[in-house]
């Protein structure tokens, strides 16, 4: 049976009064969550019975303990349905990994701090944590203070061996014992890539074609950042029927679009 999981997420701003942890647990019984991540407990422990009333009996949970009255985050999550493991601990977030018959995801609970002094340390708490999970973007760096880093280490495979595997997926991993990362080379990577909107470069010497951009162009709302523009809303149209191509809907693509994507076209 496939399972659909619920994520609940909420700065509850304190769990010290029962007040507030029923309330807490009268939207989890609607909502019924797979998954709770909770910021800002205020908590400094955390035990079954707190869990009991904010959440249910059938709950399992990690707790990133509050300072003193500031901070706090709680993941919980319904055994039965997902499991957590692999948590990491930072100052001020809380990550593990997410396992179910849908596959495995990291999930990251944070909560970030107040004083402006503090936000550069938190950023790169942030940097830090993704690279854990996710894995760097450099597989080399001197580790000096000013770190240089660098791209050195690869992976080569021929054609015929890329394409008899599409699932394919090459990651560098953190460490703490080389100067150069480790890469993971994933034969079968379960990767979602969304539908890509593809532009043919001899499009723009066809006649007409400024003149169907712009009435493409002018049908949006009046947004001065070309970039935020083309993202905001892909409602409209390109109707290329006179290149002897079908006509595109925008409307359908995912996520934003990159300002490389956009200079290509204007």
């Amino acid at each position: 049976m496939s399972i659909n999981p619920k994520c609940l997420v909420w700065n509850v701003r304190g769990l010290n009064s029962l007040a507030k942890r029923t309330a807490v647990f009268q939207v989890v019984s609607v909502v019924n969550p797979t998954i709770v991540c909770l910021q800002e407990t205020k908590l400094c422990t955390c035990d079954a019975a707190t869990i009991a009333q904010c959440l249910r009996r059938n709950f399992d949970f990690f707790y990133l303990a509050a300072s003193g009255t500031r901070g706090g985050i709680l993941l919980g999550w319904q055994p039965a349905i997902v499991s957590l493991s692999n948590r990491h601990f930072s100052d001020h977030s809380l990550s593990a990994r997410v396992s179910s018959s849908e596959g495995d995801w990291w999930l990251t609970g944070v909560y970030g701090p107040h004083r402006v002094a503090e936000k550069p340390a938190f950023l790169q708490e942030l940097r830090e944590v993704h690279d854990l999970l996710v894995g760097p973007r450099y597989t080399w760096s001197n580790e000096r203070e000013n770190p240089t880093l660098e791209r050195l280490d690869r992976v080569f495979v021929s054609i015929v061996w890329e394409t008899s595997r599409p699932n394919v997926f090459l990651s560098a991993i953190s460490t703490t014992t080389s100067d150069h990362a480790p890469l993971l080379l994933e034969l079968n990577a379960n990767i979602r890539f969304g539908r890509r909107f593809q532009f043919e470069a001899h499009w723009v010497k066809a006649p007409g074609f400024l003149e169907v951009v712009s009435n493409a162009w002018n049908a949006l709302p009046l947004i001065a950042n070309p970039f935020r523009r083309a993202s905001v809303d892909r409602s409209f149209a390109l109707n290329l029927e006179f290149l002897g191509v079908e006509r595109h809907d925008l409307s359908g693509l995912e996520g934003e679009f990159s300002e490389e994507e956009v200079w290509k076209v204007v």
